[in-house]
């Protein structure tokens, strides 16, 4: 007995492991070196696998998987396969795609506490911090033939003043800025439960690096999640879930007036969206080709190319989806992240729970501008798949057990 007690408290460890392990290999398909080639995807599916294997070993827990879950998997990957087979796109970029889904919205959630993962990226997400500070004042730098920062310098918001964008190891201040908009919602956790200098610190240095990257969207997304945390804390859980609505309806309105600039207020807005409404019409109408399945998990860059005049990602998650999965998929994926939103907001709260929320609403946002999608091997679709399925967990428990959960 003894010794399982101690094979079980090591397989613990192992799975604590696993996770932080699979998130740093996620960091390295963003890296200036390791970005085009196979090895951080060979280490992010490694990871993956040996989550699963420690799972089923050691915690053995029963795993439900509510069904508009079940089909949202199914029919987000189902595209990807029928693609493979009619049109000859690789087919390990299909298998790839639904295992890390699995793995990071179902496995992780049901092994992990969420407290050891708002720790993890609150950490992470400040020393990444302290390796770019320098690079902001410097510029650019080559280490070992690598490059390390932006090349160029921005005029930041508010200050007024010409500084390189912050982005650490990665190759875009964009990409980096969703890990420390993880970091510094995590951070707001561990300010809430343990209020002293050092969580305090830790919020500010998140909160500054978040706004070093210049990334339009992650700022907002942060301002929000920020106020919406001192709702929660000041005014309690039911006004939180109201203006979480509202905040959801005023944010449609706007984008679809920002997008399609409909009479009057063509001629009243002036919101730069640095090409990205251009980008997203030309997304459209090459959707429109091949609408039911779409074009699989390619290089979405070329085929967009010939309608915008320019190769370009569709910077948009959700379009992004629709184009590679069609109808079938993309319909599905708005369902993985809306159902889970919208249900939670029926759960009673607690800290850990608005957290959780917090951190999946702000990545649903920043979703609308970049180019991530859940399923991915990078940090930011790690992160995204974690954070949708704790919330997914959640409403899972609570629909079974009909009471608050904590973990």
């Amino acid at each position: 007995m003894k010794g399982y007690e101690e094979d079980l408290e090591q397989g613990n460890k192992y799975i604590k492991i696993m996770p932080l392990l699979l998130l740093l290999c996620s960091l390295l398909v963003y890296t200036e070196k390791l970005s085009n080639t196979s090895i951080p995807t060979i280490f992010v599916i490694l990871s993956s696998i040996a989550i699963f294997i420690l799972y089923t070993m050691y915690v053995g827990q029963y795993v439900y998987i509510p069904l508009f879950l079940l089909f949202g998997i199914i029919l987000t990957s189902l595209p990807l396969f029928l693609n493979s087979l009619i049109y000859d796109v690789e087919i390990h970029r299909a298998i790839i795609r639904t295992l890390t889904i699995v793995i990071c919205m179902i496995f992780i959630p049901y092994s992990i506490t969420r407290e050891y993962i708002f720790n993890v990226l609150s950490k992470i997400s400040a020393i990444s911090i302290a390796f770019g500070i320098p690079l902001v004042f410097i510029g650019q730098i080559s280490i070992l033939g690598a490059e390390f920062g932006w090349p160029r310098k921005v005029d930041f918001l508010i200050i007024s003043t010409e500084l390189y964008p912050l982005q650490s190891f990665y190759t875009n201040p964009n990409f980096f800025s969703i890990l420390i908009l993880s970091g510094l919602i995590s951070t707001l956790y561990l300010v809430y439960i343990n209020p002293n200098v050092s969580t305090l610190f830790l919020l500010v240095w998140n909160g500054m690096g978040l706004y070093l990257t210049q990334s339009r969207t992650a700022i907002v997304a942060g301002i929000i999640s920020i106020i919406l945390f001192m709702v929660f804390k000041f005014l309690g859980g039911f006004i939180f879930k109201a203006l979480i609505s509202i905040l959801s309806i005023i944010m449609a309105t706007g984008i679809f007036i920002i997008v399609y600039q409909p009479t009057p207020f063509d001629t009243m807005l002036t919101v730069n969206l640095t090409g990205r409404r251009d980008i997203w019409f030309a997304s459209w109408v090459v959707f429109l080709d091949r609408p039911l399945i779409g074009y699989g998990p390619v290089g979405l860059t070329q085929i967009i190319e010939p309608v915008l005049g320019e190769p370009s990602p569709p910077h948009n998650s959700y379009l992004r989806m629709f184009l590679e999965t069609g109808l079938i998929g993309g319909l599905a994926y708005l369902g993985i992240i809306l159902i889970p939103l919208i249900r939670h907001l029926a759960i009673p709260y607690n800290i850990t729970t608005v957290v959780s929320y917090l951190l999946a609403f702000s990545i649903a946002i920043a979703m609308i501008f970049e180019n991530f999608v859940i399923g991915g091997v990078g940090s930011s679709s790690v992160i995204a798949g974690i954070a949708f399925g704790y919330l997914i967990k959640d409403i899972s428990h609570n629909s079974h057990e009909g009471e608050k959960y904590e973990g």
